[in-house]
């Protein structure tokens, strides 16, 4: 109000002394600059932290990229003796992971005609490609129920415990193998292989029997 009549009937004084301040030169950063420098840094902490998730997925579950939610809070930026100012970016992140085992019974039911039941798995079911629908407005982490969509072309194969199939395999005479085998509707052909040639039985311990499973 200096200037204005008024500017003499206010009047004011502190209880406490007053401290701190600045007075002398601040280093800002333009806000172009900064734009700039933010993204690059989020770009790189979405890589890192990403790869570090990935490095800790529980065995037998599977993360899509686009299934990936990053919040970021800038940080106040530091100012540096090398004249330069520090920005500084913080990132939360949330991911929808997917048990592998019950997925790819999902995918076998909805694309399979001729599945009925049973252990199944997708080959490279990673490579599919996942979309999250409404991802930009959604909180799934807030939701009981999401929706998406996944496309490629999925390899389904039929699985058996192979346990079970070395078990049975115990001692089994190499003439008897086929009979073993029809037991086992996933398996399409099997070769066997036993040494020494001349030996006309499988062994009788399940660690000297080794399986290989080939797909395609």
């Amino acid at each position: 109000f200096k200037g204005d009549p008024r500017y003499n009937d206010f009047y004011a004084r502190s209880k406490t002394k007053m401290s701190g301040g600045f007075i002398g030169k601040q280093k800002i950063v333009t806000k172009e600059v900064e734009k700039a420098t933010k993204e690059r840094i989020q770009a790189d902490l979405k890589e890192r932290i990403l790869k570090e998730v990935r490095s800790q997925i529980p065995a037998g579950y599977v993360l899509y990229d686009n299934s990936a939610y990053f919040e970021f809070e800038s940080l106040q930026p530091v100012e540096k003796d090398n004249n330069s100012v520090q920005v500084n970016e913080r990132a939360l992140f949330y991911g929808i992971i997917f048990n592998r085992k019950n997925l790819s019974q999902y995918i076998a039911k909805a694309g399979w005609p001729d599945y009925k039941e049973g252990d199944v798995d997708v080959v490279d079911i990673e490579k599919l490609n996942f979309t999250l629908r409404n991802k930009e407005n959604i909180r799934p982490w807030e939701l009981e129920q999401i929706s998406f969509t996944l496309k490629g072309s999925a390899l389904v194969v039929l699985l058996y415990n192979e346990g079970e199939l070395k078990a049975s395999l115990l001692g089994v005479p190499k003439k008897s193998i086929s009979t073993v085998l029809a037991g086992y509707p996933s398996i399409e052909r099997a070769e066997v292989v036993v040494t020494p040639f001349l030996k006309s039985s499988l062994p009788r311990k399940a660690k000297d029997i080794k399986i290989e499973r080939k797909i395609g």
